[in-house]
């Protein structure tokens, strides 16, 4: 254990770099009172993370949003020019939406896994692999 009254200090200056063992031993020691530095140190690393499901919601929002895209993506033939205009007011009418919230479904479908479903289903599609989209 470290002693003195930087001890807290240098025991977390210790855990930064990887070596825990003098900021477990204060914590184990009932005799000593931690420091603010100790605190925040701990706070930071404690800290809650979000736990549990998502909420049902968002879940189900999700799955509507790739389905409205995966149908523009299959009318629209890969998203190609020319064809997406069609492909929105189609999809419009199919999924019972203006087409202004089949826009914003493409937004969240596009941002969906970095990026990778919007790439990989439009490939599919203009490979002419259409029933295959994910």
């Amino acid at each position: 254990m470290i002693p003195g009254d930087f001890g807290g200090l240098q025991a977390v200056l210790a855990a930064e770099q990887g070596n825990n063992g003098p900021l477990a031993a204060r914590l184990l020691d009932p005799a000593v009172r931690l420091t603010m530095w100790e605190r925040e140190h701990l706070a930071a690393v404690i800290k809650p993370t979000r736990r549990g499901p998502r909420k049902r919601n968002e879940i189900g929002e999700r799955s509507r949003s790739l389905e409205v895209a995966r149908t523009v993506i299959r009318l629209s033939n890969g998203y190609k020019r020319g064809y997406v205009e069609g492909a929105l007011k189609e999809a419009a009418e199919k999924h019972e939406c203006d087409v202004s919230t089949v826009k914003k479904h493409i937004a969240v479908a596009k941002r969906f896994l970095g990026g990778e479903w919007w790439k990989n289903n439009c490939r599919l599609a203009r490979k002419g692999k259409g029933h295959k989209l994910l």
